[in-house]
């Protein structure tokens, strides 16, 4: 079908950030979709999210709210509570509201989806730590630490025990763990924590991988507050040659 096909293609631009040829994709696309499937069918739902992530990303956050909110609906009327699409899509939903500082919204979509996803996978599936991620994401840009903190530990705990101690989204949780320790002024916890997650990085992915380099910026933004300036420099020169390196 090609609406489906032209939803694939936009989502594989959106995954290497190629948004103005994804939009008229996704554009097309549900144009087709409503057409040949209705304007209530899951397909149709899912480039309209789709196109919905194109505007969140590109920061045009009143045109992709209704998207999303549509989709959801949509999605929402089927009989899996925690279809995959469907979580997507709030948790999606749930970014954009962090992102416009509509942190009531965000805390109640992820409150929700929470205990969705433990009902229906039970309470240490990765997909409860995948939306425990986001509630702890929530709870730092909020500067409430002192939530973030258990709500990281306990998916960083899933994530270890289902996927394995080096998994990339353990290495994730030990990051988003080291920046929280760092704002709170627990110096030792960060270092332990950034330390761990760019070795997980590095083993899964290569010591010149793109995928180091935030990793490596904010740990040295972390030591040049420390006042360890040496360290602080090595980690920042480092980061930029695996940026040259992924530039050639």
């Amino acid at each position: 079908m090609v609406g489906a096909v032209l939803t694939n293609l936009a989502n594989l631009y959106v995954g290497d950030g190629n948004l103005d040829k994804a939009e008229p994709l996704f554009q097309r696309a549900n144009a087709i979709l409503q057409g040949s499937l209705g304007p209530e069918h899951p397909r149709t739902a899912l480039s309209l999210s789709g196109l919905a992530t194109v505007y969140f990303i590109s920061g045009q956050l009143s045109k992709a709210e209704p998207l999303y909110l549509r989709a959801i609906a949509i999605l929402g009327r089927q009989a899996d509570p925690a279809n995959p699409n469907l979580v997507m899509a709030l948790t999606n939903l749930g970014g954009l509201y962090t992102e416009a500082r509509r942190f009531a919204e965000a805390e109640a979509l992820y409150q929700d989806l929470v205990l969705v996803l433990e009902e229906t996978f039970g309470p240490d599936s990765p997909a409860v730590a995948d939306a425990l991620n986001y509630q702890g994401l929530l709870y730092y840009y909020m500067s409430r630490y002192e939530k973030a903190e258990p709500i990281y530990l306990r998916a960083l705990e899933i994530w270890a025990n289902t996927l394995g101690p080096d998994d990339l989204n353990v290495a994730l949780a030990h990051h988003n763990l080291a920046l929280m320790y760092s704002a709170v002024g627990k110096v030792k916890e960060a270092e332990a924590s950034f330390l761990r997650s760019a070795a997980i990085n590095e083993h899964a992915l290569g010591p010149m991988d793109p995928g180091l380099v935030l990793g490596l910026e904010e740990f040295a933004f972390h030591l040049r507050g420390l006042g360890r300036e040496t360290e602080a420099i090595e980690l920042e020169a480092r980061a930029a040659a695996i940026r040259e390196g992924a530039a050639e």
